[in-house]
């Protein structure tokens, strides 16, 4: 179970992912969105994720110890209405963390409607596209810009 969420989570990252290189050696790249959040890790030189985190923003209730719930440290941040609880860790090609729930769901939703955009753009390669408007001002008939002027 836990390599299908890791596949899934990277193919997530890897559609979806922003990247933010802030370590030479070491790439980031997270989806977030209000209810999950996955974090991975990738190297720079192989382009492999080496980790992967999936962080739940759940709604807040009880009382935070020293503005972090005890039950998440260290990896959670308090957020307005919501904490980070982590509920899968993955590094170096095994689990490590992985609490089920509803979120394993969720997470193949989100999978699917990648997947549906992905192959929606693959039905529109080779497609013309009507461009005409956007570059009406521009002499597009054929006019070589080398044989201009001769």
């Amino acid at each position: 179970m836990s390599d299908e969420i890791f596949s899934v989570a990277a193919f997530i990252l890897q559609n979806e992912g922003v990247l933010s290189p802030t370590n030479p050696l070491v790439i980031q790249t997270a989806y977030t969105d209000d209810r999950i959040e996955i974090v991975g890790s990738v190297n720079a030189s192989s382009g492999q994720l080496v980790a992967a985190f999936i962080n739940l923003n759940l709604p807040f209730e009880g009382d935070f110890v020293s503005g972090v719930d005890e039950t998440t440290v260290p990896f959670a941040l308090p957020r307005p209405n919501t904490y980070e609880t982590p509920v899968f860790q993955w590094s170096n090609g095994e689990t490590h963390f992985y609490r089920p729930g509803l979120w394993e769901n969720y997470l193949r939703f989100l999978a699917r409607g990648i997947k549906a955009k992905v192959e929606a753009l693959h039905m529109l390669n080779s497609i013309p596209i009507s461009d005409g408007t956007l570059f009406g001002d521009m002499p597009l008939s054929g006019a070589d810009p080398a044989s201009k002027g001769s």
